[in-house]
């Protein structure tokens, strides 16, 4: 036991010169802190000599975004049974308004073109037709009551520009 006590004794007392080394570096170290500042305050400030222009930005002119690319595709529907658009010369049909969705899509037909294309006679009956679908606009909207159920950012609608290429003969 006297062995350890004597060791335990001299672990200590090395403990205890080298806490009594570091404190008088700290001193040192805090007394080169101290100068530091007054150092710091020797050196001048630069004086512009001479100014650097600043480069005014450009004012880059505002485009509409790209809601995105048109693309074709084919559509089964009674053209009778569209619902008016925001004009009386548009029709109007949701393609996927029969689901639950976070984004519904809206085809905009100009009346006159779709009875030309489609015919005065096949107007009330069912047709297929091949379509290009030109985007128009996109909108995000949140439901009044915050309770609805929603998706999260809110629903989508988007709305397409349509017009027929070529109506596709029943089989």
């Amino acid at each position: 036991m006297s062995k350890l006590s004597s060791l335990l004794c001299a672990a200590l007392l090395c403990c205890a010169a080298g806490c009594s080394k570091s404190k008088s570096s700290q001193g040192a170290a805090s007394s080169d802190i101290e100068a530091a500042p007054s150092q710091a305050q020797e050196v001048p400030t630069p004086t512009p000599s001479h100014e650097v222009p600043v480069p005014t930005p450009t004012p880059v002119p505002e485009q509409a975004p790209t809601p995105g690319p048109v693309r074709t595709q084919t559509l089964v529907f009674v053209p009778s049974e569209l619902a008016p658009g925001s004009t009386e010369e548009l029709l109007t049909l949701c393609l996927n308004c029969q689901m639950r969705a976070a984004t519904y899509e809206y085809c905009q037909f100009e009346q006159s073109a779709l009875k030309a294309a489609v015919g005065e006679a096949n107007f009330s009956a069912e047709v297929t037709v091949k379509v290009e679908m030109t985007p128009l606009k996109s909108e995000t909207f949140k439901p009044k009551d915050p309770n609805a159920p929603q998706p999260e950012g809110g629903f989508t609608n988007k709305t397409f520009s349509c017009n027929v290429l070529e109506v596709v003969p029943a089989s």
